[in-house]
């Protein structure tokens, strides 16, 4: 994904050939699949006035222009883990070593865990 003022706006059918200057027939590209498009190396077109842009390819395999299901790519939104944005939602169970107890050192015969991150 880029941000918008780094993207350009193109017709999804060009205007040459009959498409319209609205927001259904609009999309924000990169300047490199803007280029692949008007090279008619790929085509872009929007499955229906709710969904989302679709590429196919000169093989004619169909990509959407973004993932319909995003969980596996991005983990849950952190609005979806806030207690009482969702009845089934719940923060996430803190992860790591147990702590140890006071005074105590970490044992010096296996390395430091890694930062949770």
């Amino acid at each position: 994904m880029r941000a918008a003022r780094r993207s350009e706006v193109d017709h999804t059918v060009e205007w040459q050939d009959g498409g319209t200057t609205d927001a259904e027939n609009l999309a924000l590209l990169c300047c490199k699949h803007h280029a692949l498009k008007s090279l008619a190396l790929f085509a872009l077109r929007r499955e229906g006035p709710d969904d989302g842009l679709v590429w196919t390819t000169l093989l004619g395999f169909d990509h959407p222009a973004e993932p319909l299901d995003r969980d596996h790519i991005l983990g849950p939104r952190a609005v979806d883990l806030m207690v009482g944005a969702h009845p089934s939602a719940q923060p996430p169970e803190p992860s790591g070593p147990e702590p140890l107890p006071d005074g105590a050192a970490q044992p010096l015969d296996r390395p430091p865990e890694p930062p949770p991150f």
